[in-house]
């Protein structure tokens, strides 16, 4: 049995977040965020470091200014939601939405 298999069904919470946050980086890098950042994340996503993986993308998206769509900043909210993380924190990634 797959390891992905076998923790959806021992963790799905574990699974659930895990699965987001791959999507969350695979956009990232499709908006354009530098590789050594998208690799930054999915070592820490690797290393079940989910926080971080999420902060590396956000912040690193913000720093260099790349601009993200609605879809984004919603999956991206439901992930802090989902590791009890406030929003807050992260907010300001909105900013990088085209108007």
């Amino acid at each position: 049995m797959a390891l992905s298999s076998l923790e959806r069904i021992l963790s799905p919470r574990s699974y659930h977040i895990r699965s987001g946050l791959t999507e969350l980086i695979e956009r990232a890098k499709a908006f354009g965020l530098n590789g050594t950042d998208i690799d930054n994340a999915l070592e820490a996503l690797e290393h079940n470091e989910f926080g971080l993986a999420l902060d590396t993308i956000l912040v690193q998206l913000f720093e260099y200014a790349v601009t993200i769509d609605e879809e984004f900043v919603a999956s991206a909210n439901e992930l802090c939601h989902s590791m009890g993380i406030s929003w807050n924190e992260y907010e300001f990634v909105s900013e990088l939405v085209q108007k």
